[in-house]
């Protein structure tokens, strides 16, 4: 073959001497193009096909993709030299992907023939090659094999045996269903190995099937490892001196037999749990801090697993040994070394709680705020865990003042959980009703929004009562009431303190020391900066304060009354019934009923604690981030067994003084605080159970917030024919005396509409235009110019994402008579989105991306909607009308399916152009106009006729630069149900 093949090494300085990723990328695909040329040489040398191999496997440790040489690099898998070996099985372990080793099966010859061979240095590269990438072909292959290898039963050296046991471990790991009883057997015969390789190894392997088959596996070798761990501690050249780290033993080696004692129940035989107890002491009196760094963190790793172990055996731990370790702890939370501070923190509440340690943590509680308040937010967490874990009675109030004290000035990322666990402490361990209320009043005002629904749901549960005994008492409801109406006696409160003032001052107002329109008066001032859930609790209570008071009841109406046109349709609903109801005849006769108080909620929610719940749904999401090697079970019990008070000792405040009377019936009806009903488990709807790969795992946004657009009353059917993309003029507004024509251009992000005022009976003279503009749309409107017919020219360009058309207000003269005309210009979102071309394959590469792949930032919405099509259409027919709407209604290019005359899907994409924020002024060119902002939609609408022809899912895919989802879902509803 002419030329030379050049070594790694010299590639390697070629890449580096790269200024740039493009000469980067041309030195590879240069050197690419060389490799397929020799290997297009089939006299190539064994030797050079190595090189370029190794070539191969740079190229793709740099990020590139390598799809070729694959059959090359295991053609040097039944080479004899080493060399060549070790090339091909590192191309195996990192080239090469299961789909792809199917095609090439027959190198499963090779690799048994280098595990059976002897050859110590074969069989450890096939055994990392086996670890490194255990696929289900090669487990099932090799399983028994490298059993054999691991379990000595093949005279294998400690040098191959210790990587059979590795590999074996990965196997166990990536397909526990491989694990089989008869390996037990071997179990003690490893731990009794002279090989500290071996038992370092063997102790990763018991660990993993400890925490993939169960740690019964592993009960038969408990007193080996008690032994074990006995000998390297008590006689520390009991392995070679080469094992000796800063004079101390295997110090490695011992973490791991301290885990798994720590991984198993304490032994039932007392011999062995007294050897275990004798060992901890060993260890722990023994620890020391000297000069020496490295041997401090050895030691300190060694000590820490030691207590965990003591924890973990909590009652067979002598009260000597216990409050050792509780002095080490507490000593070690003073220190300034922030790792050994961690490390004490997370130990302090892995022990056994008895009334020693509750005493000690109460005696350095000043100590354990200090961490908590430690910039370092892990330090702090763990700092938070020992108060919350370690709590009782008699420190609660101090504690949860401590608390409320560092909630003021804690970090976001830390204060979801503080609340949390201030309220359950509050309502744990708190000696009076009254002080849990002052204690979730004070967490309302500092915390304001960063509270959750679940906290003044759960206060409100406790005042209205329980129905099985623990029935809220007009004390207690008194009180409550009070305490809200003064913390919102304010300029501003936030969100979830003026829904716990709508509920309870809506339910007891009347045993509040204020009129009934203070009352109003306090509340309606919040009304405005509530979000739409805000403002309809708000309406509720206002409504129940018209039923108490007719001091109210004018003012209510008139305060009401204006939210009947609100956006929110809940909060349009809610006023528009309860005027109606108020306004009614029969109001007075009726109101008692229609208004009565909420009933008391079911016994079962005393118990069943939506906080607690809040709480540990958090910790697991947060544990199962960095397991530790910790099964979900065993998360889940750590958590119950710190945080999780049992159903009798839950609430130990209402139980104490609650109102013990008969319980008042439930009555049925509508809840008119619907808004705070607690979420119930409801089945999925049937496209989610029957078809979850069409929806998103993790939706960004929640489709019930979002209302259909509402067409304008003054020019409805005027305004919905100019909507399409393509109705460029034609009359606007129209009536006895005026007809309004519009002529429209849009281009880009901007938009310009002439309107021209033509009078019927009379000429028209003396117009005045006012403009409104909706957010996201900037509007200005020119001055009249008055030629054979009045004109105006409107500027729109579109800023933010908008659901809402612009509304003009024109006054006129016609006739001597001064006229007055709205309407609506056919002027949304929609007129602002063009098309792009994606062909099929790519769409659903970049959907799938989307839902997947990308983080909660991008927009993944999936909504069900009710099919507006007669039931003699078929899906084809209905999904052929939907795609000619987002054709003609949103310029979306809808893409052909693969089947044009049996489909039940069909994808359309676009982009949405806003203007650039440095876009300052209108442009007055289309050169003078910015680079707009694009924002992609890739939308999707399918029937699943196996299940419903009544719905279809219509699902909405975007970036996460502007938030542009709800506008289109908006705008999509009523196009689909256009007389909304």
């Amino acid at each position: 073959m002419a030329g030379t093949i050049t070594g790694l090494t010299l590639f390697i300085k070629r890449v580096r001497a790269a200024t740039n990723s493009e000469e980067e990328r041309k030195c590879v695909d240069k050197e690419f193009a060389k490799i397929r040329k020799y290997f297009a040489d089939k006299g190539i040398s064994p030797y050079d096909r190595k090189k370029c191999v190794w070539k191969l496997i740079y190229i793709a440790a740099l990020g590139y993709d390598v799809n070729f040489g694959h059959a090359e690099a295991l053609h040097l898998l039944s080479s004899v030299k080493y060399s060549e070996k070790l090339a091909g099985y590192t191309a195996m372990s990192l080239l090469f992907t299961e789909e792809l080793l199917e095609t090439h099966s027959y190198i499963l010859n090779s690799i048994k023939f280098d595990l059976e061979n002897g050859n110590e240095h074969s069989q450890s590269l096939v055994l990392c090659a086996l670890a490194n990438f255990p696929t289900k072909v090669f487990i099932e292959s090799f399983a028994d094999i490298v059993a054999k290898i691991a379990f000595g039963g093949s005279g294998n050296t400690f040098y191959v045996q210790k990587r059979a046991i590795m590999c074996l471990a990965c196997f166990v790991k990536k397909n526990p269903s491989v694990y089989q009883e008869s390996w037990e057997e071997s179990y003690p015969g490893l731990l009794q190995s002279r090989s500290v390789g071996v038992l370092t190894s063997a102790c990763s392997y018991f660990l993993i099937c400890g925490e993939k088959v169960g740690v019964k596996r592993l009960f038969p070798i408990a007193d080996t490892i008690v032994s074990l761990l006995t000998s390297i501690v008590e006689t520390p050249m009991v392995f070679s001196s080469d094992y000796i780290y800063y004079g101390l033993s295997c110090p490695w080696l011992q973490v791991k037999l301290l885990r798994l004692l720590h991984l198993l129940p304490p032994p039932n035989k007392e011999s062995t749990r007294t050897a275990i107890a004798g060992l901890l002491s060993s260890i722990i009196s023994q620890t020391e801090v000297g000069s020496s760094v490295n041997r401090n963190n050895v030691e300190h790793a060694i000590l820490f697993e030691a207590i965990r172990v003591a924890g973990r055996y909590g009652k067979y731990v002598s009260k000597g040994l216990a409050e050792e370790i509780q002095g080490i702890l507490f000593k070690y939370i003073r220190v300034r070394e922030p790792n050994i501070r961690y490390l004490a923190l997370e130990a302090v509440t892995a022990l056994e709680p008895n009334a020693e340690l509750l005493k000690k943590v109460n005696e350095h509680r000043n100590a354990i705020l200090v961490s908590l308040r430690d910039k370092d937010l892990s330090i702090c967490k763990r700092a938070l865990n020992v108060l919350f874990s370690l709590c009782n009675k008699e420190s609660a109030e101090g504690i949860v003042s401590d608390l409320l004290d560092y909630l003021k000035e804690a970090d976001t990322s830390v204060r979801d959980e503080l609340i949390l666990k201030i309220a359950l402490l509050a309502e744990k361990y708190g000696d009076s009703i009254l002080w849990y209320i002052d204690v979730i009043i004070k967490i309302l005002e500092v915390a304001g929004s960063m509270v959750s629904d679940d906290i003044w749901i759960r206060i409100s549960q406790v005042v209205t009562g329980f129905s099985g005994g623990a029935e809220g008492n007009i004390e207690t409801q008194r009180y409550a009431v009070n305490k809200v109406f003064n913390a919102l006696n304010t300029a501003h409160a936030d969100e979830p303190l003026i829904k716990l003032g709508a509920y309870v001052i809506g339910e007891y107002g009347e045993l509040l020391e204020k009129s009934s329109a203070r009352q109003f008066e306090v509340l309606s001032r919040h009304f405005y900066g509530c979000s739409p859930a805000g403002r309809a609790m708000l309406l509720s209570a206002f409504a129940k304060m018209a039923s108490k008071s007719k001091e109210v009841k004018r003012a209510v109406v008139e305060f009401v009354e204006a939210s009947r046109t609100h956006w929110d349709l809940d909060v349009q609903q809610r006023a528009s019934e309860y005027v109606a109801l108020i306004n009614s005849k029969n109001f007075e006769g009726k109101k008692a009923e229609l208004f009565d108080k909420v009933p008391m909620f079911p016994e079962s929610f005393l118990y069943d604690n939506i906080i607690l719940k809040s709480l540990r749904e958090m910790q697991l999401k947060k544990l199962e981030e960095t397991k530790m090697g910790r099964s979900k079970v065993q998360i889940e019990a750590s958590i119950a067994q710190k945080s999780g008070p049992e159903k009798k000792e839950v609430s130990e405040a209402l139980g104490r003084e609650a109102h013990k009377s008969k319980p008042r019936k439930e009555k049925d009806g509508y809840d008119i605080y619907q808004t705070m009903s607690l979420p119930t488990a409801t089945s999925s709807h049937p496209f989610h159970s029957r078809h979850p790969d069409k929806f998103t795992p993790e939706p960004t946004v929640d489709p019930t917030q979002i209302v259909a657009l509402r067409a304008p009353k003054e020019n409805a059917e005027n305004w919905k024919k100019l909507i399409p993309i393509k109705a460029k003029e034609g009359n606007i507004f129209e009536n006895d005396v005026i007809a309004v024509t519009l002529k429209a251009e849009f281009h880009k992000f901007t938009g310009k509409v002439i309107l021209k005022f033509i009078g019927k009976a009379d000429k028209v003279e003396n117009v005045v235009v006012e403009l409104q503009s909706p957010p996201g749309l900037e509007a200005q409107c020119s001055k009249v110019k008055y030629t054979e017919h009045p004109m105006v020219m409107v500027h729109i360009m579109l800023t933010a994402p908008s659901d809402s058309p612009p509304l003009l207000k024109v006054s006129f003269h016609s006739s001597g008579t001064q006229e007055q005309i709205r309407f609506a210009l056919p002027v949304l979102l929609s007129k602002f989105i063009e098309p792009l071309d994606l062909p099929l394959d790519k769409f659903r590469e970049v959907w799938n991306d989307i839902t997947l792949n990308k983080p909660k930032s991008f927009e993944k919405l999936d909504v069900i909607l009710k099919n507006p099509a007669p039931s003699h259409l078929t899906h084809t027919d209905v999904l052929k009308r939907i795609a000619q709407l987002l054709t003609d209604y949103f310029g979306l290019r809808v893409i052909t399916p693969a089947d044009i005359s049996n489909f039940t899907e069909i994808s359309a994409v676009g982009q949405v152009l806003l203007k650039n924020a440095e876009q300052k002024k209108f442009p007055t060119s289309t050169g003078a106009m910015l680079t707009p902002t694009m924002v992609p939609i890739f939308a999707q609408a399918e029937f699943f006729p196996d299940v419903s022809m009544s719905e279809f899912r219509f699902s909405i895919r975007s970036s996460d630069v502007v938030k542009v989802s709800g506008a289109v879902l908006s705008l999509f509803k009523f196009f689909v149900n256009p007389t909304s």
